[in-house]
């Protein structure tokens, strides 16, 4: 990562805009120096703000919100906009805080929320998201922000950090620098594995004590208690009960074959109690048909003369029903007859109804034609009541905006006269005014302009309320622009008049007075118009009632002609249907009507008689029948007692029915248990394999977590690479700290103890050459911290761009701690920036130390004023 420019708005103690660029320091040192307070540290601050939202020393020491410069005027906005390259590609991070600010209209203030852009160069695809942006940064520079602080810009007092960080630190740290990730990644599917695995193992169990608990056993088993006990721990031990199960599949088949005979002994035993029964049954079934047969009603003889009378009813209703058809007829032409009277006598009522109707219609038509000429007046009116309304509206609309006009001349009036007076006065004291101010122009030895003395011993003094001329004629230019408002708002007055009168007089004209109000002609108008209506649709109505009053007049005399037709051909046919059933009932010899309404059936009923009568004879003869074959078949026998074979094959069917259940039950059992013995078998094989699976990944995933027993170390997979690259982090410091200190002093990492109660690794220590003891870094001066920190954050950027592709850290900021160092160690401190420069790395120095500003060529002063800092660049 390269720094190319940074460029600061409203930033801290930046009121303005300031702009850095970094190209012409680039592979050398600078010096960030001035006063303190000026706004140095701020510098490094917009830089990490930029990538990170946050200032170098962490959101801990200062909150973004804070970053609003004092000074800023409220139109200035406030962010920082950092552009960096990393290897070929050119980046450029805008940001800017969350802040208030004074409104730019009013009092108060107003919220100006957080942003971010991310752009690259080439790139169309421009990030503002908070996270999105994080994220690219963190991909992009590789780091995080306290990585940042802890081997690029190192904020004042940071140095101890670097030095003193614990190993959990030092592992985040790295795991982004040297993508340990993924061995932390192979941890943890090792482990998860291994978690499956023994998982796997547990269900097994599970699964195994499951499917043995579906197994029976019969309580006559003589090895029942054994095989509840070994069944209770199939679980751990599936294949022993599984050959239990194969010793008992065969007790089982023993069994079920047993059962077998006894089953088949059974059921011929009970065939031949079922054939008996079912003689026995047959025989005494017969006996007591016989007796209900002989009881039946149908052999008296009182039913004999009930199928004779229904003969003779039968007999009748056949001649009623030849009958009928004429009988129909002239009922159907007497009803018919009746209707037609009926239908005459309503005809006539009708067409006298329809005559008077048509009276009261033809007079109401007469009226309404009378009217006609009102309706015509009426409208008229209406037309001028609603000009009216308009007029009157107009002349309100006029005489308001005569008043307003009115009002608008008084106005321009007094300011024209405001205006003019102010004009004049300022006019007399500008002439009164200028002899002060061309005295004020005069110099000893040079000719006055009015009198061309040299001598000027009373020179004029010019009075403090002496307006310039510009003032004069701006105020002449005021009384200009307030008489031309005062002639436009005189005409428009003028002409609201002329409005006002025409519109009074077309009022007058339509008869209004002024103080009408606009209410009241619309109600009249309203009620005209409704009147209106009303009349012409009562006209309307009384023409439409006429035409159809003299319509159905007409229809009624038409249909009383029809009615009296009709009715004279049906009493015609009625006397000569009434004869055609007289006669018929002579042909079929039914002495009269009342006769064959007594014989008259319906002929689905007569049907239904008839068949039941042939019933009750066929009943009769089959009776007969049936009592001659019982009384053969009985031949004299009585009734035989079937209670003792019932018996006897109840507890037949007893001993049947447990064998069956008994049978199937064993059955059941045998078929369940092989399923089982299956399974189990299969489940023993398949656990074996899984176990020695399990076996192999809970070792191999303690190993690699760091988690093993038998004394070793607690270090994990990915510890142990960190370890590998820190150990080369220190070699490298180690070689700038010998230079520092002359060799007083080397860094190592502290050695693994076999007792380790926690993951750890990456611990630091010192090798103090004055005293020849390891001791911890914790215990070094101020001075020789700042040398060991140094060193150490150098070390860990040389490692990082020889052992990471992506991360290149081509720039190193540095905030204070050379104070701390005596002249040789500050000496041997510049000669090793000044190597690692080396025309590549970019290195930025705050300091107050003296030495460094002559010693440092290039640098970026900070100057503090009133309206705030400013810089001024020197390379």
């Amino acid at each position: 990562m390269k720094p190319i420019r940074l460029e600061l708005s409203a930033f801290g103690p930046y009121a303005g805009h300031t702009e850095i660029d970094f190209t012409p320091y680039h592979g050398s040192i600078f010096l960030l120096t001035g006063d303190t307070g000026a706004g140095k540290t701020s510098i490094f601050d917009a830089v990490s703000f930029a990538l990170y939202g946050e200032g170098s020393g962490g959101a801990e020491r200062r909150s973004g919100k804070s970053f609003r410069s004092d000074y800023a005027a409220a139109d200035v906005p406030t962010f920082v906009k950092f552009t960096f390259s990393e290897g070929n590609k050119l980046y450029t991070v805008t940001r800017s805080p969350e802040y208030e600010r004074p409104k730019k209209r009013g009092t108060g203030t107003a919220v100006e929320h957080a942003a971010v852009m991310l752009e690259c160069e080439g790139d169309t695809t421009i990030y503002t998201r908070m996270e999105e942006v994080a994220q690219r940064i963190r991909d992009i520079v590789g780091l995080d922000r306290r990585q940042f602080s802890r081997t690029v810009m190192i904020a004042q007092g940071d140095f101890l950090r670097i030095l003193n960080a614990s190993s959990e630190e030092r592992k985040k740290m790295f795991q982004n620098l040297f993508h340990t990730e993924l061995y932390a990644e192979a941890e943890s599917a090792l482990r998860e594995r291994a978690k499956l695995a023994k998982a796997a193992h547990a269900d097994s169990v599970r699964e195994a004590a499951l499917v043995a608990a579906r197994a029976e056993c019969l309580a006559e088993f003589d090895r029942k208690l054994t095989f509840d006990r070994v069944k209770e721990n199939a679980g751990e031990n599936p294949l022993a009960f599984a050959e239990l199960l194969g010793e008992y599949e065969k007790i089982l088949q023993e069994h079920l074959q047993g059962l077998a005979r006894d089953e088949a002994e059974g059921e011929k035993k009970s065939e031949v109690l079922a054939l008996a029964l079912q003689e026995g049954e047959q025989h005494n079934e017969r006996i007591v048909e016989h007796a209900k047969l002989s009881a039946d009603s149908v052999l008296t003889a009182e039913s004999a003369a009930l199928r004779e009378k229904e003969r003779a009813f039968i007999h009748l209703a056949h001649k009623a029903i030849r009958v009928r058809p004429a009988k129909e007829l002239a009922d159907a032409c007497r009803a018919e007859s009746a209707r037609a009277a009926r239908a005459l006598t309503l005809a006539e009522e009708r067409q006298a109804q329809a005559v008077r109707v048509l009276q009261t219609a033809l007079a109401q038509r007469e009226e309404a034609e009378k009217k006609k000429e009102q309706i015509t007046q009426m409208e008229k009116k209406l037309q001028r009541l609603q000009e009216g309304e308009k007029a009157l509206a107009a002349w309100r609309e006029a005489k308001e905006s005569l008043a307003q006009k009115k009002e608008s001349v008084a106005k321009t009036t007094a300011e024209l006269s405001q205006a003019e007076r102010t004009y004049i006065t300022l006019r007399e004291r500008f002439w009164l005014g200028q002899a002060g101010v061309l005295a004020e122009g005069l110099l000893v030895g040079e000719a006055c302009p009015v009198c061309g003395s040299t001598v000027h011993p009373a020179p004029a003094v010019r009075s403090q309320d002496t307006p310039d001329k510009q003032t004069v004629d701006l105020a002449e230019q005021r009384a200009g622009e307030a008489s031309q408002r005062h002639r436009i708002a005189t005409a428009a007055f003028e002409a609201a008049v002329v409005r006002e009168e025409t519109a009074r007089d077309v009022l007058q004209g339509l008869g209004i007075a002024q103080d009408t109000a606009p209410e009241e002609l619309a109600q009249r108008g309203k009620q005209l118009s409704v009147d209106i209506k009303t009349q012409k649709k009562n006209c309307e109505q009384a023409q439409v009632l006429a035409e159809r009053a003299m319509q159905e007049e007409a229809a009624a005399a038409a249909s009383l002609q029809s009615a009296k037709t009709h009715a004279e051909e049906s009493a015609s046919k009625q006397k000569e249907a009434q004869a055609g059933f007289v006669a018929r009932l002579q042909a079929v010899e039914l002495a009269s009507e009342e006769e064959y309404l007594t014989a008259l059936c319906a002929e689905s009923e007569l049907d239904r008689r008839e068949k039941a009568l042939r019933r009750d004879e066929e009943n009769l003869e089959r009776l007969k029948g049936r009592l001659a074959q019982l009384e053969e078949g009985i031949a004299g026998k009585g009734a035989i007692d079937l209670s003792v074979l019932k018996a006897e094959k109840e507890e037949l069917a007893a001993h049947l029915g447990r064998v069956r259940r008994d049978a199937r039950a064993a059955d059941m059992i045998l078929q369940n248990n092989g399923q089982v013995r299956t399974r189990l078998l299969q489940l023993h094989k398949a656990r074996e394999k899984a176990d020695l699976e399990w076996s192999v990944l809970e070792d191999l995933s303690r190993t690699v977590g760091g988690t093993a027993t038998g004394g070793r170390a607690k270090l994990s997979l990915e510890s142990y690479v960190q370890r590998y690259y820190f150990k080369e982090v220190v070699a490298a410091a180690n070689r700038r700290l010998r230079v520092m200190t002359e060799g007083n002093f080397v860094l190592r990492c502290r050695a693994l103890p076999r007792d380790l109660m926690r993951q750890s690794g990456l611990d630091l220590e010192v090798l103090d050459r004055s005293t020849g003891a390891w001791r911890d870094v914790n215990t070094l001066s101020g001075g020789e911290s700042f040398m060991a920190s140094l060193a150490l954050a150098v070390g860990l950027s040389d490692v990082v761009q020889n052992q990471s592709g992506n991360v290149r850290l081509e720039m190193l900021f540095i905030d204070e701690g050379f104070g701390s160092l005596d002249e040789a160690s500050l000496q041997r401190a510049m000669d090793l920036l000044a190597h690692l420069s080396d025309g590549k790395r970019t290195i930025g120095v705050i300091s107050h130390v003296a030495e460094l500003r002559e010693r440092i060529e290039k640098k970026i002063y900070v100057y503090h004023t009133q309206r705030g800092s400013q810089l001024r660049l020197e390379y």
